[in-house]
């Protein structure tokens, strides 16, 4: 099940992309491109890491879906509340969400989830 961990990594890749392109930094708080990069730089590397250690660190791994469910709904919260686009939010459905639901419905269905 190593490919769902890649399909993550691929699934932020995207949404970074999303956020610089649809300029983030322009529409939301006073987020500087420093700190855009910083912090997105930190996204994909803990994403990468999962991917690399998920047989040895299940706990650590499973905080990485958990990070992109919060990270969808801070995209889609304000995006419902304003009714504008909030840069991330299209990848954030499209991408993150399916691979997110992917990787906890089998990681259930095994019970890993449990030990």
């Amino acid at each position: 099940m190593n490919w769902i961990f890649w399909a993550l990594v691929g699934a932020a890749v995207i949404h970074v992309a999303e956020e610089y392109f649809g300029g983030f930094t322009r529409v939301k708080f006073s987020l500087t491109m420093a700190q855009f990069v910083v912090v997105n730089a930190a996204f994909i590397g803990l994403a990468l890491a999962a991917a690399l250690l998920w047989p040895r660190h299940p706990v650590y791994c499973l905080s990485i879906p958990a990070l992109l469910l919060i990270n969808t709904c801070v995209h889609l919260v304000p995006m419902l509340a304003t009714r504008r686009y909030s840069p991330g939010s299209v990848s954030a459905c499209s991408s993150t969400s399916p691979s997110l639901s992917t990787h906890s419905t089998s990681r259930i269905r095994r019970g890993w989830a449990a030990r």
